[in-house]
């Protein structure tokens, strides 16, 4: 017979055992071979019907056998369930003749027991020697030791300075019971709180080391990014927003200059358009938000009101996707390749009040194409300007309207110019704390000024306004300028590339948004000597506080950059800040840090090579080939574009692109990027006209339908680019739906359904057309390009 065992507790598994919402061991019995136990519980285990928890079932790792002073540890084999309520539990040995405990936990790191266990219940003492022979009584006799005098109360919980002062007093007043001083003065209080002092300090760098060794317990932010950057996860440091700026000026500001890093203030009482640097100073002291203009623009009053050119049309409208327009070049206007441009309505279309415009119909584009022209109808001067996809209008822009009683044309939009952009953050000498170099401590210096601007850089030659607005193309900077008499110092992320002449510093954002400055050892970096003295200079402000609204920075400091410029009318932002992000937090990064180690950094395979061009923005799908070039192997990387297009004819996205997956490129590879070959179709369907409805009608609608442009709506059709990938099929259930969804359509038939260059291959019996791995299925319906996929319509039933 194996023994049973019980602690007192049996009020506690009755309360248990009528309850029933938790679970817990009810008794143990060892087999007689010692290398099994069975451990009944009072409910059903999970698993088994009524179980409780209804949780997975218990598992290896679940179960813990401690104790033992000869034969220890024991290790869990196997769990099983032999009957109901019963878990029989194998080990690798039998146990000595001291006592074991079993311990139901709820993980092999952590001693809480699983989840709808009983935590009184959920351990047991045994031995394993319960099957031996022996004439002693089950129970033990209770036995009551004889009092011992107390010992000194140690609270091992004292951690912090309050807690050791008041240990401390305490024992003195039990080892010196008529001691009654509690003067601040007195020896023993000031002897008491000098050692509490130090026990503090001391516990606190205890406590720090080992909390601070791990990204799970790290408290601060310096920390965390160490750890992070160990794995290759950079922490992020948030960075400053940006914002178009538009200058309105008089006549006496043409041919003049507006420098790069000229200031640009938020709206501030009392203050005009072009303000001093007193003026600046105070606003900033109040509060207000200071913006920088990253590019020089040449201002002109010329571009503060441009017009379109309608070629003698009304009611005119530049479509949503335009990259193309014609301007009014009377006044002469002075517009290059590489300015912006702002395209906004100015007028309600229905009651020509400015009042009544949309802010919403506001866009900026970057100039890819100038050219002067004429009408040859009149001699009208005009300007046609282009810029890129990537900027293409992304909104329906009204450019007249007939307004009034008498229907009389008027121009509800217009473009303007004199447009830089300005990122947000104000520059200001910092002082350093220390400021001195210690002569045998590493220099760890504090940035005094809080909110320090990260700021990414600009690159005026490629980028296009879409492009400068995400403030995504670089990891973001520190903008500090540190100097000293050797020069300047060089922020980076770390110091490992670093030799160590170079004047090289990592900068460290603590909780408090303070940067501390981290220098080099003479061997990655340069180390500063006593004799360095330091000054910096540095940007203020940073992260989504510089996402403003539209027309919220109003005034510009010219004469910061130089000599003051005359005729500065007016300044706003007719956009709303954007891309300003604030620093990422630390449950953010505990979180995402350590699965950024299964992210794949290098392009080796196919697959890697798909699965990084889709990280770049504006890449549907993405395709990739290995292939053996005669030298080298070479990448063939097939993109189809969000909104599809060449990504040869645009060469901006096509660098980007390029560099992009150069990032993940290993050396000894080519790397080409191709256009997406097309799969296009030939489609005849036969309609069959509901009542009531023309044959015009019907057929408008499902032309609409099965575009492959917008629809009116402004939905997608069909056929857009963006509904078709690579391999994706055709199938005609798909047709007959959206066919039959148009009004006035009371049946359909599909007549012809197969490629354009191919012959039919029972596409119509199979129900589907599939194109090959590398093929999209393109359907454009243009007369000009029949082999791009063709769509009859043959209309039976008009009225």
């Amino acid at each position: 017979m194996s023994a049973l065992y019980a602690c007192d507790d049996d009020d506690r598994r009755r309360a248990v055992r009528v309850q029933a919402t938790i679970n817990g061991i009810d008794f143990l019995e060892v087999e007689p071979g010692q290398t099994a136990l069975n451990v009944t519980f009072i409910h059903p285990l999970p698993g088994e019907v009524g179980a409780i928890p209804d949780l997975p079932e218990l598992d290896v790792s679940q179960i813990a056998i401690r104790g033992g002073t000869r034969i220890s540890p024991i290790t869990v084999l196997a769990v099983s369930r032999p009957q109901p309520n019963v878990l029989r539990v194998a080990v690798d040995q039998p146990g000595d003749f001291s006592p074991y405990t079993l311990r139901l936990q709820a993980g092999p790191d952590t001693l809480d027991p699983p989840p709808g266990f009983d935590p009184t219940l959920c351990t047991i003492e045994f031995s394993f020697k319960a099957t031996c022979p022996t004439d002693l009584p089950c129970a033990e006799p209770a036995s009551c030791l004889a009092a011992q005098p107390p010992g000194p109360v140690i609270d091992y919980l004292a951690k912090d300075y309050d807690s050791f002062r008041s240990v401390m007093l305490a024992r003195l007043r039990q080892l010196m019971p008529g001691w009654q001083d509690s003067s601040p003065a007195a020896p023993y209080i000031a002897l008491v709180e000098a050692l509490a002092f130090t026990a503090d300090r001391y516990s606190y760098m205890q406590d720090a080391a080992g909390a601070e060794a791990y990204i799970g317990t790290a408290r601060q932010r310096i920390s965390v990014a160490r750890h992070t950057r160990l794995i290759g996860y950079a922490l992020a440091n948030g960075n400053n927003a940006r914002s178009f700026i538009h200058f309105n000026v008089s006549a006496a500001a043409n041919g003049q200059t507006l420098l790069s890093g000229t200031p640009v203030l938020s709206k501030t009482p009392g203050l005009g358009a072009d303000i001093s640097m007193e003026q600046y100073q105070d606003a900033l002291a109040k509060g207000a938000l200071s913006f920088a203009t990253m590019a020089d623009v040449q201002l002109n009053a010329a571009h503060n009101h441009i017009a379109f050119y309608n070629w003698s049309r009304r009611d005119c409208c530049l479509k949503a996707g335009a990259t193309r327009a014609t301007l009014v070049n009377s006044p002469l206007l002075s517009l290059a390749v590489g300015d912006y441009l702002l395209l906004l309505q100015t007028l309600g279309v229905t009651t020509g009040v400015a009042a009544d415009a949309d802010p919403g119909l506001a866009h900026v584009v970057r100039l890819t194409e100038v050219v002067s022209d004429s009408d040859p109808l009149d001699g009208s001067a005009v300007l046609n300007i282009a810029w890129s996809g990537a900027d293409a209008l992304p909104f329906d822009l009204p450019l007249s309207a007939a307004v009034g009683a008498d229907g009389a044309e008027i121009p509800v939009a217009e473009a303007r110019g004199n447009i830089t952009l300005a990122d947000h953050g104000a520059w200001m000498p910092v002082a350093l704390s220390p400021d001195t170099v210690p002569t045998e401590e590493p220099f760890r210096p504090c940035l005094l000024t809080p909110g320090i601007t990260y700021a990414r850089p600009l690159n005026t030659q490629t980028t296009t306004a879409s492009a400068a607005l995400r403030n995504d193309s670089a990891p973001a900077a520190p903008a500090v300028q540190l100097k000293d008499a050797t020069g300047t110092w060089t922020f980076h992320p770390d110091l490992l590339s670093s030799d160590r002449f170079a004047n090289d510093v990592v900068a460290e954002l603590d909780d408090a948004g303070y940067c501390w400055l981290r220098f080099g050892d003479d061997s990655n970096g340069r180390a500063p000597t006593p004799i360095n003295k330091f000054t910096a200079m540095a940007r203020v402000g940073n992260g989504t506080r510089g996402n403003v609204g539209r027309n919220t920075l109003r005034h510009a400091v010219t004469v910061a950059t130089g000599g003051a410029i005359t005729g500065i009318l007016n300044v706003s932002n007719p956009l709303p800040g954007s891309g300003g992000k604030d620093a990422e937090t630390l449950a953010h990064a505990r979180l995402f840090a350590p699965a950024s180690v299964h992210r794949q950094e290098r392009a080796v395979t196919a697959s890697d090579w798909s699965e990084w061009a889709l990280r770049y923005p504006g890449v549907q799908r993405a395709a990739a080939e290995l292939r053996w070039t005669g030298s080298w192997y070479t990448v063939f990387v097939t993109v189809d574009r969000i909104g599809g297009g060449s990504i040869n004819a645009d060469e901006p996205f096509r660098q980007g692109l390029l560099q992009h997956l150069n990032r993940g490129r290993l050396a000894g590879y080519d790397l080409e990027l191709r256009d997406p070959l097309y799969a296009p179709v030939r489609l005849r369907l036969r309609i069959c006209l509901a009542r009531n409805f023309s044959s015009a009608d019907v057929r408008a609608g499902l032309l609409d339908c099965f575009t492959s442009g917008l629809q009116r709506n402004g939905r997608k059709g069909f056929f857009h680019p963006d509904q078709f990938s690579f391999g994706d099929p055709l199938y005609a259930s798909r047709i007959y739906a959206a066919a039959m969804a148009v009004d006035g359509v009371g049946s359909v038939e599909i007549l012809t359904f197969q490629r354009w260059d191919r012959a039919a291959n029972h596409e119509i019996r199979d129900g589907v057309l599939t194109p090959d791995a590398r093929e999209i299925v393109q359907l454009e319906n243009d007369p000009n390009f029949p082999e791009r996929g063709t769509l009859d319509l043959l209309m039976e039933g008009a009225l």
